[in-house]
């Protein structure tokens, strides 16, 4: 059971995010640019739709629960990515849409018996905006994979959040948004002309927030807030290597100041859910 779950919730997220960047190479006249954004960008939200329908069925038109609508969002974030490119010269109605989206995505995941829903709601989606946006950003501005290991450990370190807030269904979901960014990362390491740039990394985050957000809102336990939103903001601290001179970094030497921010947040994230 152990087996098939992992082979479904990890090994086949992974697959997918690896696979449909290779579905371009069947279209070489596509310009570069435009053939990275569109295949290899949604790669990461296409894996965890794999993983998700793996381990929880074909999801309903109008889910029962609330975290039902992450497959739906899911869906909505590879769209996004793969259209990304398309989108080039018209970045502000781009992200005037995202912003709008990331609005409905959060009216949906947020349960209508939670206190102060309105200000959660803002919350919600001013955090999946705002994550998209900078990690974006930040892909221009460093290495392209460095953002989507940020997202790896981010994502891994919310699993045992998860697992230490009872949460079993979040844990996995979290576990097939680390396994997808780890295709994606496998991609931008080994095949980088088939890598999405930091679109994918900025639809995995964003992914991130919603998932780290629901399963806040479903726990019971006494794992403190502070786990939950360490974990979603983690994938923002590669930030602090643009100060200074660490600006200058390249290689392997980026490659670990990038993840020592990272781990900072997500194990003062671990390290109070174990206290909790």
């Amino acid at each position: 059971m152990l087996l098939e779950q992992f082979l479904r919730g990890g090994a086949l997220p992974v697959l997918a995010a690896l696979a449909v960047p290779l579905v371009g190479l069947l279209r070489s006249t596509v310009r570069r640019e435009t053939f990275r954004m569109r295949y290899g960008a949604c790669g990461l939200g296409i894996g965890f739709l794999a993983g998700h329908v793996a381990l929880f069925g074909v999801p309903q038109p109008v889910p029962a629960d609330n975290w039902g609508w992450l497959v739906h969002v899911a869906a909505c974030v590879s769209l996004a990515t793969a259209l990304s490119a398309s989108c080039a010269s018209h970045r502000g109605v781009f992200w005037t849409a995202a912003g709008l989206a990331a609005l409905a995505a959060a009216a949906l995941l947020v349960p209508s018996w939670q206190d102060s829903r309105s200000v959660w709601i803002a919350v919600l989606a001013g955090t999946i905006l705002l994550e998209a946006a900078s990690i974006y950003v930040l892909g221009k501005r460093t290495a392209d994979w460095s953002p989507t290991l940020a997202l790896v450990i981010a994502a891994a370190a919310a699993v045992l959040v998860f697992e230490r807030a009872a949460t079993a269904r979040f844990a996995q979901l979290a576990g097939v948004s680390a396994a997808s960014a780890g295709g994606c990362l496998a991609v931008a390491l080994f095949l980088p002309r088939l890598y999405g740039g930091p679109a994918a990394a900025a639809g995995g985050a964003a992914l991130l927030a919603t998932i780290t957000f629901s399963g806040y809102f479903s726990h019971v336990s006494d794992v403190p807030a502070a786990s939950f939103f360490l974990v979603t903001a983690a994938p923002l601290a590669p930030w602090l290597g643009q100060a200074g001179a660490m600006r200058r970094l390249k290689g392997w030497k980026r490659a670990a100041v990038d993840t020592v921010a990272v781990i900072v947040p997500v194990g003062t994230a671990i390290g109070l859910a174990v206290a909790g």
